[in-house]
Protein backbone atom coordinates (compact mmCIF):
# COMPACT_ATOMS: atom_id res chain seq x y z
CA UNK A 1 0.00 0.00 0.00
CA UNK A 2 2.85 2.39 0.84
CA UNK A 3 4.42 1.73 -2.57
CA UNK A 4 1.07 2.41 -4.25
CA UNK A 5 0.64 5.72 -2.43
CA UNK A 6 4.18 6.67 -3.38
CA UNK A 7 3.61 5.88 -7.07
CA UNK A 8 0.34 7.87 -7.07
CA UNK A 9 2.22 10.92 -5.79
CA UNK A 10 4.24 10.89 -8.98
CA UNK A 11 1.18 11.14 -11.22
CA UNK A 12 0.22 14.47 -12.73
CA UNK A 13 -3.26 15.89 -12.04
CA UNK A 14 -4.50 14.76 -15.44
CA UNK A 15 -3.02 11.27 -15.10
CA UNK A 16 -4.56 10.80 -11.65
CA UNK A 17 -8.01 11.91 -12.82
CA UNK A 18 -7.87 9.71 -15.93
CA UNK A 19 -6.67 6.70 -13.93
CA UNK A 20 -9.48 7.15 -11.40
CA UNK A 21 -12.10 7.37 -14.16
CA UNK A 22 -10.69 4.20 -15.69
CA UNK A 23 -10.94 2.38 -12.36
CA UNK A 24 -14.58 3.44 -11.96
CA UNK A 25 -15.41 1.99 -15.39
CA UNK A 26 -13.59 -1.23 -14.50
CA UNK A 27 -15.46 -1.41 -11.19
CA UNK A 28 -18.84 -1.12 -12.95
CA UNK A 29 -17.79 -3.76 -15.47
CA UNK A 30 -16.73 -6.08 -12.63
CA UNK A 31 -20.08 -5.50 -10.90
CA UNK A 32 -21.96 -6.58 -14.04
CA UNK A 33 -19.71 -9.61 -14.42
CA UNK A 34 -20.35 -10.55 -10.80
CA UNK A 35 -24.13 -10.30 -11.29
CA UNK A 36 -23.87 -12.48 -14.40
CA UNK A 37 -21.78 -15.05 -12.53
CA UNK A 38 -24.21 -15.13 -9.58
CA UNK A 39 -27.12 -15.62 -11.98
CA UNK A 40 -25.40 -18.60 -13.63
CA UNK A 41 -24.44 -20.08 -10.25
CA UNK A 42 -28.05 -19.87 -9.07
CA UNK A 43 -29.32 -21.32 -12.35
CA UNK A 44 -26.95 -24.31 -12.04
CA UNK A 45 -27.55 -24.55 -8.27
CA UNK A 46 -23.80 -24.67 -7.71
CA UNK A 47 -24.25 -23.12 -4.26
CA UNK A 48 -26.06 -26.32 -3.26
CA UNK A 49 -23.27 -28.51 -4.62
CA UNK A 50 -20.84 -26.62 -2.38
CA UNK A 51 -22.97 -27.47 0.65
CA UNK A 52 -24.99 -24.27 1.07
CA UNK A 53 -28.77 -24.25 1.44
CA UNK A 54 -29.28 -20.88 -0.31
CA UNK A 55 -27.61 -18.25 -2.44
CA UNK A 56 -27.59 -15.98 0.61
CA UNK A 57 -25.60 -18.51 2.64
CA UNK A 58 -23.18 -19.02 -0.27
CA UNK A 59 -22.57 -15.29 -0.83
CA UNK A 60 -22.11 -14.49 2.87
CA UNK A 61 -20.14 -17.56 3.96
CA UNK A 62 -18.22 -18.55 0.82
CA UNK A 63 -17.73 -15.18 -0.88
CA UNK A 64 -17.48 -13.38 2.48
CA UNK A 65 -19.83 -10.49 1.71
CA UNK A 66 -21.67 -8.85 4.58
CA UNK A 67 -25.37 -9.70 4.91
CA UNK A 68 -26.39 -6.32 3.49
CA UNK A 69 -23.92 -6.53 0.58
CA UNK A 70 -25.07 -10.06 -0.19
CA UNK A 71 -28.76 -9.14 -0.14
CA UNK A 72 -28.21 -6.18 -2.49
CA UNK A 73 -26.25 -8.25 -5.00
CA UNK A 74 -28.64 -11.21 -4.96
CA UNK A 75 -31.70 -8.95 -5.24
CA UNK A 76 -30.09 -7.01 -8.10
CA UNK A 77 -29.23 -10.25 -9.89
CA UNK A 78 -32.77 -11.60 -9.64
CA UNK A 79 -34.42 -8.35 -10.65
CA UNK A 80 -32.10 -7.93 -13.64
CA UNK A 81 -33.07 -11.43 -14.76
CA UNK A 82 -36.67 -10.30 -15.36
CA UNK A 83 -35.67 -6.76 -16.41
CA UNK A 84 -32.38 -6.92 -18.35
CA UNK A 85 -32.34 -3.14 -18.92
CA UNK A 86 -31.01 -2.82 -15.38
CA UNK A 87 -27.61 -4.13 -16.44
CA UNK A 88 -27.20 -1.43 -19.08
CA UNK A 89 -28.24 1.27 -16.60
CA UNK A 90 -25.66 0.02 -14.11
CA UNK A 91 -22.93 0.06 -16.75
CA UNK A 92 -23.75 3.66 -17.74
CA UNK A 93 -23.98 4.81 -14.14
CA UNK A 94 -27.70 5.63 -14.36
CA UNK A 95 -28.43 3.09 -11.62
CA UNK A 96 -26.39 2.20 -8.57
CA UNK A 97 -26.39 -1.28 -7.11
CA UNK A 98 -27.81 0.17 -3.89
CA UNK A 99 -30.79 1.67 -5.70
CA UNK A 100 -31.47 -1.58 -7.54
CA UNK A 101 -31.49 -3.36 -4.19
CA UNK A 102 -33.96 -0.78 -2.84
CA UNK A 103 -36.18 -1.28 -5.89
CA UNK A 104 -36.11 -5.07 -5.47
CA UNK A 105 -37.13 -4.78 -1.81
CA UNK A 106 -39.88 -2.30 -2.69
CA UNK A 107 -41.22 -4.55 -5.45
CA UNK A 108 -41.41 -7.46 -3.00
CA UNK A 109 -43.36 -5.34 -0.51
CA UNK A 110 -45.72 -4.12 -3.23
CA UNK A 111 -46.37 -7.68 -4.36
CA UNK A 112 -47.14 -8.72 -0.80
CA UNK A 113 -49.50 -5.78 -0.40
CA UNK A 114 -51.30 -6.37 -3.69
CA UNK A 115 -51.33 -10.12 -3.23
CA UNK A 116 -50.03 -10.70 -6.75
CA UNK A 117 -46.81 -10.54 -8.76
CA UNK A 118 -45.88 -7.36 -10.60
CA UNK A 119 -45.46 -7.65 -14.35
CA UNK A 120 -42.16 -6.94 -16.07
CA UNK A 121 -43.68 -3.73 -17.43
CA UNK A 122 -44.70 -2.56 -13.93
CA UNK A 123 -41.21 -3.28 -12.63
CA UNK A 124 -39.70 -1.31 -15.52
CA UNK A 125 -41.77 1.74 -14.56
CA UNK A 126 -40.46 1.51 -10.99
CA UNK A 127 -36.89 1.18 -12.23
CA UNK A 128 -37.35 4.17 -14.53
CA UNK A 129 -38.63 6.21 -11.56
CA UNK A 130 -35.38 5.79 -9.64
CA UNK A 131 -33.03 6.09 -12.63
CA UNK A 132 -30.45 8.87 -12.18
CA UNK A 133 -31.63 9.40 -8.61
CA UNK A 134 -29.58 9.58 -5.43
CA UNK A 135 -30.21 6.91 -2.82
CA UNK A 136 -32.13 9.42 -0.70
CA UNK A 137 -34.34 10.51 -3.61
CA UNK A 138 -34.86 6.89 -4.71
CA UNK A 139 -36.17 6.01 -1.25
CA UNK A 140 -38.61 8.94 -1.37
CA UNK A 141 -39.88 7.90 -4.82
CA UNK A 142 -40.32 4.27 -3.78
CA UNK A 143 -42.10 5.21 -0.56
CA UNK A 144 -44.50 7.35 -2.58
CA UNK A 145 -45.27 4.46 -4.91
CA UNK A 146 -45.83 2.07 -2.03
CA UNK A 147 -48.01 4.59 -0.22
CA UNK A 148 -50.34 4.83 -3.21
CA UNK A 149 -51.12 1.11 -3.13
CA UNK A 150 -54.40 0.11 -1.52
CA UNK A 151 -53.97 -2.51 1.15
CA UNK A 152 -55.76 -5.73 0.34
CA UNK A 153 -54.90 -7.69 3.45
CA UNK A 154 -55.82 -7.55 7.09
CA UNK A 155 -53.26 -6.75 9.75
CA UNK A 156 -52.92 -9.07 12.73
CA UNK A 157 -50.96 -8.48 15.91
CA UNK A 158 -49.18 -11.59 17.14
CA UNK A 159 -47.53 -11.90 20.53
CA UNK A 160 -44.42 -14.06 20.52
CA UNK A 161 -42.27 -15.46 23.30
CA UNK A 162 -38.58 -14.66 23.71
CA UNK A 163 -37.71 -18.14 22.43
CA UNK A 164 -39.92 -17.59 19.40
CA UNK A 165 -38.25 -14.26 18.70
CA UNK A 166 -34.84 -15.95 18.81
CA UNK A 167 -36.07 -18.50 16.26
CA UNK A 168 -37.32 -15.70 13.98
CA UNK A 169 -33.93 -13.98 14.15
CA UNK A 170 -32.15 -17.28 13.36
CA UNK A 171 -34.39 -17.72 10.33
CA UNK A 172 -33.55 -14.22 9.12
CA UNK A 173 -29.83 -14.91 9.41
CA UNK A 174 -30.20 -18.15 7.45
CA UNK A 175 -32.70 -17.10 4.79
CA UNK A 176 -31.87 -13.44 4.30
CA UNK A 177 -33.51 -10.13 5.09
CA UNK A 178 -37.13 -11.21 4.98
CA UNK A 179 -39.81 -9.14 6.70
CA UNK A 180 -41.45 -10.89 9.69
CA UNK A 181 -44.72 -11.15 7.76
CA UNK A 182 -42.93 -12.70 4.78
CA UNK A 183 -41.33 -15.36 6.98
CA UNK A 184 -44.69 -16.18 8.56
CA UNK A 185 -46.40 -16.44 5.16
CA UNK A 186 -43.63 -18.70 3.86
CA UNK A 187 -43.80 -21.06 6.85
CA UNK A 188 -47.62 -21.18 6.82
CA UNK A 189 -47.65 -21.85 3.07
CA UNK A 190 -45.19 -24.72 3.39
CA UNK A 191 -47.05 -26.23 6.35
CA UNK A 192 -50.35 -26.13 4.47
CA UNK A 193 -48.73 -27.76 1.44
CA UNK A 194 -47.25 -30.45 3.68
CA UNK A 195 -50.68 -31.24 5.16
CA UNK A 196 -52.28 -31.28 1.73
CA UNK A 197 -49.58 -33.59 0.42
CA UNK A 198 -50.36 -36.14 3.13
CA UNK A 199 -54.00 -36.24 2.00
CA UNK A 200 -53.28 -36.62 -1.69
CA UNK A 201 -53.99 -39.96 -3.26
CA UNK A 202 -50.96 -41.98 -4.29
CA UNK A 203 -50.01 -42.71 -7.86
CA UNK A 204 -51.23 -46.12 -9.00
CA UNK A 205 -48.48 -48.72 -9.37
CA UNK A 206 -48.99 -52.38 -10.21
CA UNK A 207 -48.49 -54.44 -7.01
CA UNK A 208 -46.29 -57.02 -8.70
CA UNK A 209 -43.81 -54.31 -9.74
CA UNK A 210 -43.23 -53.23 -6.15
CA UNK A 211 -40.43 -54.83 -4.07
CA UNK A 212 -41.51 -56.62 -0.88
CA UNK A 213 -39.54 -54.26 1.37
CA UNK A 214 -41.71 -51.31 0.36
CA UNK A 215 -44.13 -50.19 3.06
CA UNK A 216 -47.78 -50.77 2.18
CA UNK A 217 -51.00 -49.44 3.62
CA UNK A 218 -54.73 -50.04 3.27
CA UNK A 219 -55.25 -51.73 -0.13
CA UNK A 220 -51.57 -52.66 -0.47
CA UNK A 221 -50.65 -49.83 -2.83
CA UNK A 222 -47.18 -48.27 -2.35
CA UNK A 223 -47.34 -45.32 -0.01
CA UNK A 224 -45.17 -42.34 0.85
CA UNK A 225 -46.30 -42.72 4.44
CA UNK A 226 -43.31 -42.80 6.78
CA UNK A 227 -43.98 -44.18 10.28
CA UNK A 228 -43.28 -41.82 13.16
CA UNK A 229 -40.69 -44.23 14.59
CA UNK A 230 -38.74 -44.18 11.32
CA UNK A 231 -38.88 -40.37 11.16
CA UNK A 232 -37.55 -40.13 14.70
CA UNK A 233 -34.70 -42.51 13.85
CA UNK A 234 -33.71 -40.46 10.81
CA UNK A 235 -34.01 -37.17 12.68
CA UNK A 236 -31.90 -38.47 15.58
CA UNK A 237 -29.21 -39.76 13.24
CA UNK A 238 -29.10 -36.44 11.36
CA UNK A 239 -29.26 -34.39 14.57
CA UNK A 240 -32.12 -32.43 12.98
CA UNK A 241 -29.82 -31.00 10.31
CA UNK A 242 -29.58 -31.38 6.54
CA UNK A 243 -27.38 -34.41 5.80
CA UNK A 244 -25.99 -33.25 2.46
CA UNK A 245 -22.18 -33.23 2.33
CA UNK A 246 -20.53 -31.48 -0.62
CA UNK A 247 -18.24 -33.78 -2.64
CA UNK A 248 -16.35 -30.63 -3.66
CA UNK A 249 -15.70 -28.91 -0.34
CA UNK A 250 -16.51 -31.66 2.16
CA UNK A 251 -18.83 -29.15 3.82
CA UNK A 252 -22.02 -30.44 5.41
CA UNK A 253 -25.05 -28.22 4.94
CA UNK A 254 -25.87 -26.21 8.08
CA UNK A 255 -29.60 -25.80 7.39
CA UNK A 256 -31.82 -26.84 10.31
CA UNK A 257 -35.13 -25.33 9.13
CA UNK A 258 -37.68 -26.50 6.54
CA UNK A 259 -36.13 -29.98 6.47
CA UNK A 260 -37.66 -32.74 4.36
CA UNK A 261 -37.43 -36.53 4.37
CA UNK A 262 -35.69 -37.43 1.12
CA UNK A 263 -35.38 -40.91 -0.41
CA UNK A 264 -31.84 -42.02 -1.33
CA UNK A 265 -33.32 -44.42 -3.88
CA UNK A 266 -36.26 -42.31 -5.15
CA UNK A 267 -39.82 -43.34 -4.32
CA UNK A 268 -40.58 -43.39 -8.06
CA UNK A 269 -37.76 -45.96 -8.44
CA UNK A 270 -39.44 -48.10 -5.76
CA UNK A 271 -37.17 -46.87 -2.98
CA UNK A 272 -38.35 -48.04 0.43
CA UNK A 273 -39.45 -45.91 3.37
CA UNK A 274 -36.88 -47.48 5.68
CA UNK A 275 -34.53 -45.32 7.76
CA UNK A 276 -31.54 -46.55 5.75
CA UNK A 277 -33.12 -45.17 2.55
CA UNK A 278 -34.12 -41.81 4.04
CA UNK A 279 -32.10 -38.69 4.76
CA UNK A 280 -32.98 -35.23 6.02
CA UNK A 281 -32.56 -32.61 3.30
CA UNK A 282 -33.16 -28.89 3.06
CA UNK A 283 -35.27 -27.83 0.02
CA UNK A 284 -32.17 -26.83 -1.95
CA UNK A 285 -30.50 -30.22 -1.59
CA UNK A 286 -33.73 -32.15 -2.10
CA UNK A 287 -34.05 -30.36 -5.45
CA UNK A 288 -30.36 -30.88 -6.26
CA UNK A 289 -30.73 -34.62 -5.70
CA UNK A 290 -33.80 -34.63 -7.97
CA UNK A 291 -31.86 -32.80 -10.71
CA UNK A 292 -28.94 -35.23 -10.44
CA UNK A 293 -31.36 -38.16 -10.63
CA UNK A 294 -33.89 -37.07 -13.25
CA UNK A 295 -31.87 -34.47 -15.17
CA UNK A 296 -32.04 -30.67 -15.26
CA UNK A 297 -34.19 -30.52 -18.40
CA UNK A 298 -37.01 -32.50 -16.80
CA UNK A 299 -36.80 -30.77 -13.42
CA UNK A 300 -36.70 -27.25 -14.87
CA UNK A 301 -40.41 -27.47 -15.63
CA UNK A 302 -41.07 -27.90 -11.90
CA UNK A 303 -38.31 -25.94 -10.19
CA UNK A 304 -38.46 -22.47 -11.76
CA UNK A 305 -40.00 -21.15 -8.54
CA UNK A 306 -37.45 -19.81 -6.06
CA UNK A 307 -39.54 -20.98 -3.10
CA UNK A 308 -41.34 -24.20 -2.45
CA UNK A 309 -44.84 -23.93 -3.84
CA UNK A 310 -46.90 -25.01 -6.80
CA UNK A 311 -43.90 -26.21 -8.81
CA UNK A 312 -42.51 -28.32 -5.98
CA UNK A 313 -45.97 -29.75 -5.39
CA UNK A 314 -46.19 -30.78 -9.03
CA UNK A 315 -42.73 -32.34 -8.84
CA UNK A 316 -43.79 -34.35 -5.81
CA UNK A 317 -46.82 -35.65 -7.69
CA UNK A 318 -44.62 -37.01 -10.46
CA UNK A 319 -42.35 -38.65 -7.88
CA UNK A 320 -39.36 -36.42 -8.66
CA UNK A 321 -38.89 -34.88 -5.23
CA UNK A 322 -40.02 -35.51 -1.68
CA UNK A 323 -41.76 -32.80 0.30
CA UNK A 324 -42.64 -34.84 3.40
CA UNK A 325 -41.30 -32.35 5.93
CA UNK A 326 -40.53 -33.01 9.55
CA UNK A 327 -42.60 -31.12 12.09
CA UNK A 328 -41.27 -27.59 12.55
Amino acid sequence: MDNLNYSLKKLSKQQLLEATLSLVKKEKACTLELIAHLEEIEDRRLYAELGYSSMFAYVTKYLNYSENEAQIRISSMRLSRSNPEIKNKISTGELSLTNVGLAAASIKRQENTKGEKLTSSEKSKIIETITNKSTRDAKIELEAIEGSITLKKQVYKIEISEKGLQMVNELKKTMGNYQDSELLELLLSEKIQSLQQQKQSEKKIEPEAVPSEMIMRDNKKPSRYIPKKVKEEVRTRAKSRCEYVSPITGLRCEEVHRLEYDHVIPFSFFGSNSASNLILSCPAHNKLRAINTFGKEKMDQYLKSSTLGEHSDRAAKCGCIDIDRKNL
